[in-house]
């Protein structure tokens, strides 16, 4: 019963999409339309513990029927038009070698992994204790604000409890569905993802050279495996890859429907995790830039508040409902100097990105070979979506500098334990400007005209 809950949840955020714009293609309408979809379940279940109603079966698929219907409508059909792929294009690249081979790896990978998705329980400590927990006493009491905020109060895992909704929502979901345990939602939503991923780089590359990149972000060895845990890192990884990902592509070509996307996933990004406002931040400040080129004030109006309004809203119902402790109590509220601490966590960084391959395999240091040998090109596009990556990152680093370690957890844990695991989120992005870096596209230009012109 659970597919036909995806089912569902998808047409709802197809129907979304239709209303933003018609232009969208099959592929990008599939993948962007299951995570939307799981955006406005994640919605209904908080707008209904805002308003005081119960989140039932009943109430939670009725938004989505009314979400399908009402896209009909508003999307003058949109929908179901444009459904059509290019034979040519499906031809000449189905019948090429490389190209296959990848393709056929990747079905076999995602087979693999959903298969030990569904053998293995929920297991993760995070995720038994917090969102699982949270899911299951959701899905069985209607209520976000459920008996388990209060008996867990004076826990040491209650903070496990308040992470944003986005993860426990539609595990939730997965449950009022019937399902025994949530991990297809996870399988479905990193799939979702790969598939937005190959269709945006086939914009920039040709597609040899972006079903090879595909395959090799999907292999990042923590990345893989966290498609079959019940965790939101991996989420808010995907939901940063398409926000930056569609704004970037808004910077270059000027479609709106793609700053909408932005906004959307910045949205989802901070109800999946409340550090990830700091990605919100790095993408306002490029939505000025552009609004002050194009003379176009509305569309920071747009980013800023869409970007930050899931951010406040949480922070707001967590306090004044939930009643726990602000998020700002967290951080030192003020700059300083301590080169003990950037020594300290320099050193768990090189660790990561550098030493240890076991988390992300060869990720960085092809992105800082590709950086290497693209040096050269700074007036290519490229380089934009580098410097949109590395004050991600930066920014990033500066939330962790900033938290006050004598109120939560010393920083050697919380290197280890949540920095390693936001890391996460500069997966997609590093291999996304691999594959558009000015050399790697020169490469592949060259591989193409080899093999195909006569």
């Amino acid at each position: 019963m659970i597919i036909v809950g995806i089912i569902l949840a998808t047409l709802a955020g197809l129907s979304i999409l239709s209303i933003i714009s018609d232009k969208f293609g099959v592929f990008e309408r599939i993948g962007l339309g299951y995570i939307i979809g799981l955006g406005i379940v994640t919605f209904s279940f908080f707008t209904f513990n805002v308003i005081g109603v119960k989140s039932t079966f009943v109430s939670i698929n009725a938004v989505l029927v009314v979400t399908v219907i009402g896209g009909y409508f508003l999307g003058k059909g949109n929908v179901l038009k444009n459904w059509f792929l290019d034979k040519a294009l499906i031809t000449k690249y189905a019948l090429n070698g490389m190209w296959l081979v990848c393709f056929l790896i990747i079905i076999y990978l995602l087979y693999v992994i959903t298969q030990k998705a569904l053998y293995w329980p929920t297991l993760e400590f995070d995720s038994v204790t917090g969102y699982d927990f949270m899911a299951r006493a959701i899905a069985k009491e209607g209520f976000i604000n459920n008996s388990i905020i209060q008996h867990m109060r004076n826990s040491r895992e209650y903070v496990r409890i308040l992470y944003p909704p986005f993860a426990s929502c539609t595990f939730a979901y997965a449950y009022l569905w019937g399902a025994a345990q949530p991990n297809l939602i996870v399988i479905f939503h990193f799939t979702a993802f790969f598939i937005v991923f190959y269709n945006w780089l086939i914009r920039f590359t040709n597609p040899m050279a972006a079903i090879l990149f595909t395959l090799t972000a999907l292999v990042t060895p923590e990345f893989f495996s966290h498609a079959a845990m019940a965790l939101s890192n991996l989420p808010n990884a995907l939901h940063t890859g398409i926000m930056f990902i569609s704004l970037f592509i808004w910077m270059r070509e000027k479609e709106m429907r793609y700053l909408i996307i932005a906004i959307i996933f910045a949205a989802l990004n901070t109800f999946t995790r409340s550090d990830a406002v700091v990605f919100s931040l790095v993408g306002i400040f490029f939505v000025l830039i552009e609004s002050i080129k194009d003379k176009k004030w509305l569309n920071i109006l747009y980013f800023s508040i869409g970007s930050l309004v899931s951010f406040i809203a949480w922070n707001l119902f967590a306090a004044k409902v939930l009643h726990s402790q602000g998020t700002s109590d967290y951080f030192v509220k003020y700059l300083f100097f301590d080169s003990d601490k950037i020594a300290q966590m320099f050193g768990h960084i090189k660790m990561y990105m550098y030493t240890d391959n076991g988390f992300y395999g060869l990720t960085f240091w092809v992105f800082y070979i590709a950086i290497f040998i693209s040096a050269k090109a700074w007036n290519n596009s490229a380089q934009i979506f580098l410097l949109i990556t590395i004050m991600a990152w930066f920014g990033y680093t500066a939330l962790y500098y900033q938290m006050d370690n004598k109120v939560i957890d010393s920083l050697d844990v919380l290197m280890k334990a949540s920095y390693k695991r936001g890391l996460f989120n500069f997966v997609p992005l590093c291999w996304f400007y691999v594959a558009i870096s000015p050399a790697m596209v020169w490469f592949f230009d060259k591989i193409e005209k080899f093999l195909y012109e006569k």
